[in-house]
């Protein structure tokens, strides 16, 4: 069992895509990222990938662009 983690009044609790090779502050030892470490304003929001195929049985992530859209 964890303890909640605690954040600065300007740190951000980040969340991955789920995929197996995504960390995030659910496994940081510090998971509060201060709002001055973000750099710019998002232009764009990427679901998870899916899996695809290449070369006939090999898996691989690559992008669903039908879950990609736009900010405005």
């Amino acid at each position: 069992v964890r303890e909640p983690a605690r954040l600065g009044p300007a740190d951000y609790f980040v969340l991955g895509d789920n995929s197996g090779g995504s960390e995030d502050s659910r496994f940081w030892d510090a998971p509060g990222v201060p709002a001055a470490a973000f750099v710019g304003k998002p232009i764009l929001v990427h679901q998870p990938l899916r899996a695809g195929r290449v070369g006939g049985d090999r898996t691989v992530q690559t992008i669903d662009w039908s879950r990609l859209r736009w900010l405005r």
